[in-house]
């Protein structure tokens, strides 16, 4: 899962990261030193362009779907240089508390609150 990806000593996220290294002609860098050798260097850069472009700050500039297949499939079609992704702003969550009320956590409309936990 790459939502929870963090460098130890930046707290930059996976995307971030990507951003950072794409913008230095650095693209390699994002994959695993022991896959690079056993992969096709212009595909993984034009999946990473690719992936970028559907990660752009403002939505309209994002590609569709179709769009996304079709730059895939073609590796003589020219890709538009990416934008700045959006950037997720991941906030903290609190631990619930111990509660004075009989019928556990409530908010403050009364609506009580689901905790999901991931598998």
């Amino acid at each position: 899962m790459n939502n929870g990806f963090h460098l130890s000593d930046s707290r930059e996220s996976l995307l971030t990261f990507a951003w950072k290294l794409w913008c230095k002609d650095e693209g390699m860098k994002v994959v695993d030193q022991l896959l690079v050798s056993s992969c096709v260097v212009a595909e993984v850069l034009r999946c990473i362009h690719i992936g970028l472009l559907c990660v752009q700050a403002d939505p309209a500039d994002r590609p569709t779907m179709s769009s996304v297949i079709v730059m895939l499939a073609s590796n003589d079609m020219m890709l538009p240089r990416p934008a700045e992704p959006a950037s997720y702003v991941r906030r903290a969550v609190a631990e619930p508390t111990e509660s004075s009320s009989n019928d556990g956590m409530l908010s403050i409309n009364e609506v009580t609150i689901s905790n999901f936990l991931p598998r």
